[in-house]
């Protein structure tokens, strides 16, 4: 990296003043708006005739493809050096390959406002004006980015910050022409982000001119993956990159090394979606502190997880294989893929030998990665059953070669060499989807923020099979998948599917708490969005039409903070072909009982708590249970009294409530304190003294 070293000084220094943020406080208070993503906001501008095209909308469904200053130049920018930048994007290819914005980082700003208050140029370095460089920007077919602050100051001390000034600032860089606006994290200790970088997005909003929001919260610890997908476009996870391939000693506590913001990246690959991107910062590319081997995974993992592609070297003068990686049109392709998905670890070979995929918007495709992070060439294999694809025949594409490598069966092999990344398109069959519930299929993608998405079980906590049975707001299901928030689910209906049905919400676990937004896509285009959902809500039943859809994308979004949102899709279900859809589960009570007969007309107890929403005695946050007579006990009758349960008798155990069925042959009676409900019941078909059934 080419800096002043005394410019280095400056930001190390300013930068040096790291930000510690408490964990945000759970609120619900976007509830109204918060449900719509970035792009659905502009779409809803002001005036239709000045909201975003059709062609704009689905450009921003991409991740974002630009250059910008700060990575090689950092505060060595002026009007002449944008100028000749704009000038060769387009000549050296990189616009037609994609890249069509230039941002201009920090240090293009005054010091302070002008005497209205404004924002404006530093007169020196940009002697024209915000306003035509802006117009030189357009005229070169690119478009304008510009760089601000969330805070009082800007990073490094170098201009004025936004902080009350959001929708005076915007409407400033709307009338520049701005069409991307980088907001940085600096100098707002002490502040809520999410509820910060909110204000930016409804003051683009307010403009009505579609300007891409780029939350650069540069030292996450707020969960951005969380709030991001209703705030930004795209949003920082990570620190600064350095160009590096791991973090070296010595390195500055605000920066890491490109592998180790890739690790950062990749819990969080749920929150990704069409229109909604984690941004792992910029590359580096060309830089000079990686070899071109190490560039080229960079580039490829990248891609990979669908982040954005902002280039940050001198594109004046790139070498062959600089140009060659930053513009290699199939990496690029894996990128942008419309469906929006970031890769996720399909399996390992050892420690440093790790496969990646993600699934591709055409029939039986995934991108795969072969990632070998260790100091000699190794073999690694993937296996098609590992991504989502069945045993058998599938075809091979090297795409760095651009070379079709032929048809293998059940898996393909490679030595790669250290520190390089095999990518590979790789076709072949989908795991089939057929009617009934999806708890019983195979999904071909799967990502989720604690632990794995659950079949026929909440999601419990981080491990695997620890949720319990599915219950949304008393409501217990049979059948269902337990996630949590961000979660993203694919599986392949291949268009021969006609509807996907479930009673969405969140789970009962976490009792009131929680707030999540169901989302159901199809090939890349939103289907259904539910709204902002909470532990206190009832589950809501949708029926979404997927005629015709080859990609079924089951999207769980967090508003505020990724906790306690255990999403629930219970008794989800695609009908497929001709048959019928598979019956909804009835709700559930929860007995435990021995193995002792119970003839009819014995008396039994339950945990009412489990039909009604109660939180249940082992729930962390039930306060041990209580019921309207007194504490919950596991066999004494719940009235506070202590008694032993003489119900044990009969050979029952259960929780001892004040609720009560008793089976009286054709009659059942539930007490609820002092309202007593009667209902027709005919005793189970087999038992001892009951009647032929007449169907």
């Amino acid at each position: 990296m080419t800096q002043d070293p005394a410019v280095r000084a400056v930001w190390m220094g300013a930068n040096g003043i790291r930000r510690t943020f408490a964990l945000t406080v759970l609120v619900v208070a976007i509830l109204g708006a918060g449900a719509l993503t970035f792009v659905e906001r502009l779409s809803e501008g002001p005036t239709s005739a000045t909201g975003p095209s059709p062609q704009v909308q689905s450009a921003w469904m991409k991740p974002s493809m630009g250059w910008n200053s700060w990575n090689h130049f950092a505060c060595g920018i002026d009007e002449t050096l944008i100028r000749q930048i704009a000038d060769a994007m387009v000549s050296s290819g990189l616009q037609a390959a994609g890249y069509d914005v230039l941002t201009l980082d920090a240090c293009w700003a005054a010091n302070y406002r002008n005497g209205a208050g404004d924002l404006t140029n530093d007169p020196r370095t940009f002697p024209s004006g915000m306003r035509a460089l802006g117009d030189y920007i357009h005229s070169r077919g690119l478009r304008y980015g510009i760089y601000a602050s969330i805070g009082t100051r800007m990073c490094a001390d170098v201009g004025p910050g936004s902080l009350d000034h959001e929708y005076q600032d915007v409407a400033t860089f709307a009338s520049w022409g701005v069409d991307y606006i980088k907001a940085d994290r600096c100098s707002a200790d002490g502040y809520v982000l999410k509820d910060l970088y909110a204000r930016w997005r409804d003051a683009i909003v307010a403009t009505g001119r579609p300007i891409v929001l780029s939350a650069s919260d540069n030292a996450p610890t707020d969960d951005p993956w969380a709030w991001g997908p209703v705030t930004a476009h795209q949003w920082r996870i990570s620190k600064d990159i350095s160009d590096d391939w791991t973090s070296p000693p010595g390195q500055p506590p605000w920066m890491e090394g490109m592998i180790d913001i890739f690790d950062r990246n990749a819990p969080h690959a749920a929150a990704t979606a069409p229109g909604t991107y984690n941004d792992p910062d910029m590359l580096e590319v060309g830089n000079g502190g990686m070899s071109d081997l190490e560039y080229a995974t960079h580039f490829g993992l990248w891609a990979l997880m669908s982040a954005p592609l902002i280039a940050g070297n001198d594109v004046r003068y790139m070498s062959d294989s600089t140009k060659a990686i930053l513009t290699h049109t199939e990496v690029i392709a894996i990128d942008q893929d419309p469906l929006g998905f970031q890769a996720i670890p399909a399996g390992t070979s050892g420690t440093d030998l790790q496969v990646w995929y993600k699934p591709l918007d055409a029939t039986g495709a995934r991108a795969v990665g072969l990632l070998n992070r260790g100091v000699s060439a190794s073999t690694i294999r993937v296996s098609w059953t590992s991504i989502g694809l069945t045993a058998g025949a599938a075809t091979v594409r090297d795409v760095w070669a651009r070379a079709d490598l032929g048809t293998f069966t059940d898996g393909y092999s490679v030595i790669v060499p250290p520190h390089g990344l095999a990518l590979l398109q790789i076709v072949g069959t989908d795991a089939p989807l057929s009617n009934g519930y999806l708890s019983d299929q195979t999904w071909t993608y799967m990502a989720n923020e604690f632990g794995p998405v659950e079949r026929d079980r909440s999601n419990g906590d981080s491990g695997a099979g620890d949720g319990r049975a599915i219950q949304v707001n008393g409501v217990m299901y049979g059948k269902g998948l337990g996630g949590h928030a961000p979660s993203a689910l694919e599986f392949r209906p291949d268009a021969k599917c006609a509807s996907f049905s479930a009673d969405i919400g969140v789970d009962d676990e976490v009792g009131d708490l929680g707030s999540v937004i169901f989302q159901v896509w199809g090939d890349g285009q939103k289907l259904f969005e539910s709204g902002v959902m909470t532990g206190a809500m009832p589950a809501q039943t949708i029926h979404v039409d997927i005629t015709g859809r080859r990609s079924l994308r089951l999207q769980a979004l967090s508003v505020d903070s990724a906790v306690y949102d255990h999403a629930d899709w219970a008794n989800a279900n695609v009908v497929c072909g001709t048959s019928p859809p598979p019956p909804n589960q009835k709700p559930q009570a929860s007995f435990t009982a021995s193995p002792s007969p119970v003839r009819i007309g014995g008396s039994v107890t339950f945990d009412a708590g489990a039909s009604r929403g109660g939180r249940g005695r082992d729930h962390p946050r039930s306060g041990g249970g209580r019921s309207a007579r007194g504490p919950i006990r596991r066999d004494p009758i719940g009235s506070g009294s202590g008694r032993a349960d003489p119900l044990r008798r009969i050979g029952l155990r259960g929780f001892g409530w004040h609720d009560r069925v008793v089976c009286l042959g054709l009659r059942r009676r539930i007490r609820r304190g002092r309202r007593v409900h009667d209902a027709f019941v005919r005793p189970p078909r087999g038992l001892p003294g009951s009647a032929p059934s007449d169907g």
